[in-house]
């Protein structure tokens, strides 16, 4: 279970959720075989948190539901965003499809399990290759790996390791405008305070979103991520509106007046987050990067809320819970 969501993996999760996007995505990263296989008009978002019998919960990034085109067995694809590699996935994804078949089996006695297909997006501004397991096998000690690694060799997810692509390469990949826009801006927007003029130079990318279905409401979480990883105030938006097209101009502006409103541009929060940064690490020493970059992209409920825990909390990853 991700014990935190950094702003990335919000960004990734709110566009991605919808069907088309992620359809447009998965097609990308599976093989030709797998898509042919399966129906991509039927697919759909299914809730993504499990609970053990140990009531230890499980939470997916996106788990979509559909079915094999010729049989009509159900099939799921678990989608997951990671910003840097984690060793240990191989784990969590065996986690997670086991919280899916335990769910299964108990809405369903007697029925054979469906397939579970996972598909890791590795999508970050660092330009940092996958450089660990993919299997369960590759955990393995060496002699274990040697003499018992192909039993496991089945345990495996799909990676796609978007975060060595350049901003060129994403563009032609074909995949739905707001996919393409999250993984550029995953690449170019975290502590960039000029990713207002890099992205003025894709405002092809921008309009073409925006003639699409739910593209305004893409824009906009794509804007509201902008202003929360980038740190840039008003006035650097100004400056550059005039660089995009009118619609795209629309967005942005009403977003960053709304943001400013709410006190998440030009610092008002600032000095909450500085504070909670102050009193985690007083308590309990240094923070990890992720943990850190949650709380600078923090919004006031969430800093009101961890204010409160972190009195009680024994570790620092309890601060976080909701």
């Amino acid at each position: 279970m991700k014990q935190l969501n950094t702003p990335h993996d919000r960004l990734f999760r709110a566009v991605l959720q919808r069907p088309g996007n992620a359809a447009s995505e998965l097609q990308t990263a599976l093989p030709a075989w797998v898509i042919a296989e399966v129906d991509w008009d039927q697919l759909e978002l299914c809730p993504g948190v499990f609970l053990s019998d140990r009531l230890q919960q499980r939470e997916t990034d996106l788990l979509f539901r559909t079915r094999f085109r010729d049989s009509g067995e159900l099939v799921y694809l678990l989608l997951e965003h990671q910003s840097r590699p984690d060793r240990w996935m191989p784990i969590r994804i065996s986690e997670y499809v086991l919280a899916i078949w335990n769910k299964h089996r108990k809405e369903y006695p007697g029925v054979p399990l469906p397939m579970v297909i996972p598909v890791v997006v590795h999508s970050g501004h660092a330009h940092r290759k996958w450089d660990t397991a993919t299997e369960l096998a590759e955990l393995l000690a060496p002699e274990g790996q040697r003499l018992f690694g192909p039993w496991l060799s089945s345990q495996w997810f799909v990676l796609d390791d978007v975060a060595l692509l350049e901003v060129d390469d994403l563009l032609q990949r074909g995949l739905e405008p707001a996919v393409v826009l999250v993984f550029i801006l995953h690449k170019i927007a975290p502590g960039n305070p000029r990713v207002l003029e890099d992205l003025a130079r894709l405002d092809h990318l921008l309009s073409e979103l925006l003639g699409t279905t739910n593209g305004s409401d893409d824009l906009r979480t794509a804007a509201t991520y902008i202003y929360g990883v980038a740190d840039i105030g008003l006035a650097a938006v100004q400056r550059v509106l005039g660089k995009f097209d009118p619609r795209v101009t629309e967005v942005l502006m009403t977003t960053a007046e709304r943001l400013r409103a709410e006190g998440r541009i030009e610092g008002r929060l600032d000095g909450l987050r500085q504070g909670i940064l102050l009193v985690l690490e007083v308590k309990f020493g240094p923070l990890s990067e992720v943990q850190s970059e949650v709380v600078r992209a923090a919004t006031a409920e969430e800093l009101d809320s961890w204010a409160h825990n972190v009195f009680a909390a024994e570790r620092v990853e309890d601060v976080f819970v909701s």
